[in-house]
């Protein structure tokens, strides 16, 4: 999470109050290495575990709602780029009884509030077979998704308040993927491969790593060769058969190609690394949402061909291989590998899809080297959990400088509101309290325990507002010989080193051979950075919310798992957090009515799509439409491209598909001023076969007199795809106002 200038002003002027008071072409088929899947090796040992995939969309409004992520008020939900899903995969041992579920979410971090109700909803369903323990919620970290899915206030500001109906999508998605994996539980096996990749990814913050010390950095050098954890892992599911299931790739890197002036709903580079694995392994377009017949309960498919839509493919439902892409640690690892905001493309959304093709090419090497037999693991599953006091945290000396130390009440750092080097804020990095003016040093640097950190908002302080946690889940959990460790923090690569070494210590006897620290995880509670990182007050170090010996107690913690893992203890715990369901300060409204121009209609062309196109051209055209917050996940999609064969038009694509896009604007429309124009856009693949195609807009509206909602449709003009002509062409006119 970054916060940028817009944002930064108007925190500004709340903290100084506080103060007062007592993260190729995006339109291109993803490429394949070579093929998308090298068949396994014949299956030489038995099945050691039960696996199953599942995929829900988690998409959220796309109208007008806070995208979290950089904290600008004005970058506000405004269409689609592609479709958000959780995929989860759940691993459960037959001997043991054993079984944890690992979850990917597109979105920037699962907070707490979406943890704890997706928990509760679990015991529900399945009662004690998913907890806290053995519940892994990652995040991808995108930070071009809609907000408001946090009962805390920091990360509800720049969203202005709470959003219920985000967060209904959210939660109900990440639910139903691990039911969904839950029903397919079957035999299979699980593997192992990792490599480096180089190239996808940069140090953003080379100044503040440097600030470690030397023995620190020698290691850094001798296991990464540079200043950047460049390491893949990644694990493969086959089933008994040898049948691929899917994958979970680990890859540390922002999901930030998407910068701030994005307002389109974006899975980012770890994303398009999915959608593109899937759809290789697939065949076909994901089927963009859970309902076949639109408005009806969950069912298998999308035929609606009444309407002149086919078969559209695969839906979320019936996926048949499923690629997740989260990051491990990434404090500071940015896509941006240019420098700055520079993702190397004239665009975020080429910059996207160079990010997620590199990291898609590479897991898919190692997923045929993981085709080896020695790849397998043993059918060893396990997991601990403990909940972590942050803001009195008692760390020993080993875990510290020597001596005993303690954290600190949560304080926000005056660097913090720099923002980092690819998402620059207001004022500078780097502004530690020895070197601020006397009278400033004064007022931000009363309280010792921060050390070198000017605080500009002491968060933990505060009884009425609930900022930011303090207290945060640890997590290890074990497949086979690969323990992944999950804490809500954003992690530098030299703090991560450190939390690598002294917990693979603690289980490299029990068979452990790699530990993978996870990105955020289970909640969000900004960044954690190592002594000498926080010392010098950058963005990260800055954004360390418990004070200098952070990274100690969460290392002590996660150690003290890892022994009670080893030795097959189990461990109380502890205190979880408040529900603060109940204390949200500020809900957003939903969506009032939707309206149609004075003498026009729902569905209606306002700008059609041009007569003429090919291969690299973008289809584009303009409907009358309404608000995309109505049912964002339901009724196939907002848009598909259709494709006539043999006298019937088939879904060739649709709005999960990284080729199109949908921007939604409002538009004030006398005398209701609640009008909405709607573009599609499909920008034409260069295997596309030349023929007859069409656009077609899905929408649904709000009545005016707040009865049930209504869906509607429209669709353009059929237009002609011709075979891809080299000759010069204009690029621009690729649309014409209706006839």
């Amino acid at each position: 999470m970054k916060l940028t200038r817009p944002f930064t002003i108007a925190l500004v002027a709340a903290l100084v109050a506080a103060l007062l008071a007592p993260g190729f072409s995006a339109f291109a088929t993803p490429t394949p290495v070579a093929s998308a899947l090298t068949p396994p090796v014949a299956q030489s040992r038995a099945a050691r575990f039960e696996i199953g995939a599942g995929v829900a969309d988690i998409t959220g409004p796309a109208s007008g709602v806070g995208m979290m992520g950089y904290s600008m008020p004005g970058q506000r939900t405004g269409g689609l780029h592609t479709r958000l899903y959780a995929r989860a995969f759940v691993i459960a041992s037959p001997q043991s009884g054993e079984r944890v579920a690992l979850v990917v979410a597109d979105q920037l971090a699962v907070f707490e509030a979406v943890r704890q109700e997706v928990l509760r909803r679990l015991e529900a369903r399945f009662g004690d077979r998913y907890s806290e323990k053995n519940t892994v919620l990652m995040a991808t970290h995108t930070h071009s998704g809609p907000g408001g899915t946090s009962h805390f206030a920091t990360y509800d500001l720049s969203i202005l308040g709470f959003d219920p109906v985000g967060f209904e999508v959210v939660v109900s998605g990440v639910v139903e993927a691990i039911a969904r994996a839950d029903a397919r539980l079957a035999p299979g096996t699980v593997r192992f491969a990792e490599g480096e990749l180089w190239g996808a990814s940069v140090n953003r913050s080379p100044e503040a790593q440097a600030g470690n010390e030397r023995e620190l950095l020698d290691d850094l050098a001798r296991v990464f060769g540079g200043d950047l954890d460049r390491r893949m892992a990644l694990l493969r599911f086959d089933a008994a058969d040898g049948g691929p299931i899917g994958v979970v790739d680990f890859f540390g890197v922002h999901a930030t190609s998407m910068g701030n002036d994005n307002r389109l709903i974006s899975a980012d580079n770890k994303g398009f690394a999915a959608i593109g694995w899937e759809r290789l392994m697939n065949g076909q377009p994901r089927g963009a949402g859970d309902l076949g017949e639109r408005g009806s309960s969950v069912q298998e498919g999308n035929t609606r061909e009444e309407s002149g839509r086919a078969k559209s493919g695969l839906t979320t439902e019936n996926t048949a291989f499923v690629a997740a892409f989260a990051p491990s640690a990434s404090g500071d690892a940015s896509p941006n590998v240019l420098g700055g905001t520079d993702g190397g493309s004239a665009d975020d959304f080429e910059s996207a899809a160079i990010s997620g093709q590199r990291q898609l090419d590479r897991a898919i090497e190692l997923h045929a080297q993981a085709g080896e037999a020695a790849a397998f693991l043993d059918g060893v599953v396990d997991s601990r959990f403990v909940w972590l006091d942050m803001s009195a945290a008692a760390v020993a000396p080993r875990f510290a400088d020597g001596e005993s130390r303690t954290t600190c009440k949560a304080a926000y750092g005056l660097s913090m509101i720099a923002g980092a080097e690819d998402g620059p804020g207001f004022g500078r990095e780097g502004q530690t309290c020895d070197a601020l003016p006397g009278p400033l040093r004064a007022l931000l640097c009363r309280d010792a325990c921060h050390a070198e950190k000017p605080v500009v908002l002491s968060a933990g302080n505060s009884d009425e507002i609930h900022f930011s946690p303090s207290i945060v889940p640890i997590q290890i959990a074990r497949v086979g010989g690969i323990a992944l460790v999950a804490t809500p923090f954003e992690i530098t690569t030299a703090a991560a080193r450190v939390i690598e070494r002294e917990v693979h210590g603690a289980l490299a006897q029990a068979g452990v051979r790699r530990v993978v620290v996870l990105g955020p995880s289970n909640g969000y509670a900004s960044y954690l950075t190592t002594r000498g990182e926080y010392a010098l007050q950058h963005y990260e170090g800055a954004s360390n919310h418990f004070g200098p010996w952070a990274l100690g107690a969460v290392t002590q913690t996660a150690v003290a798992l890892a022994k009670a893992m080893a030795r097959g203890e189990s461990v109380d715990a502890g205190t979880p957090p408040p529900d603060l369901s109940r204390e949200i300060q500020v809900v957003l409204d939903s969506d009032d009515f939707d309206a149609a121009p004075l003498f026009g209609d729902f569905g209606e062309v306002l700008e059609d799509v041009a007569q003429s196109l090919q291969p690299g051209d973008t289809a584009r055209a303009s409907f009358v439409g309404a608000s995309l917050n109505h049912r964002p996940t339901r009724h196939g999609g907002f848009m598909t491209v259709e494709r006539e064969v043999n006298g019937r038009f088939e879904v060739v694509a649709r709005d999960s598909d990284v080729e199109t896009k949908v921007f939604w604007q409002r538009q004030l429309c006398p005398p209701s001023f609640r009008c909405s124009r709607v573009t599609l856009e499909w920008r034409i693949p260069e295997d596309a076969p030349p023929g007859s195609y069409r656009l077609r807009y899905l929408g649904t509206r709000q009545p005016m007199d707040g009865g049930e909602l209504r869906d509607f449709e429209g669709v353009s003009r059929v237009f002609q795809v011709r075979a891809f002509d080299a000759a010069p062409r204009d690029p621009v006119a690729l649309s014409a106002p209706t006839e």
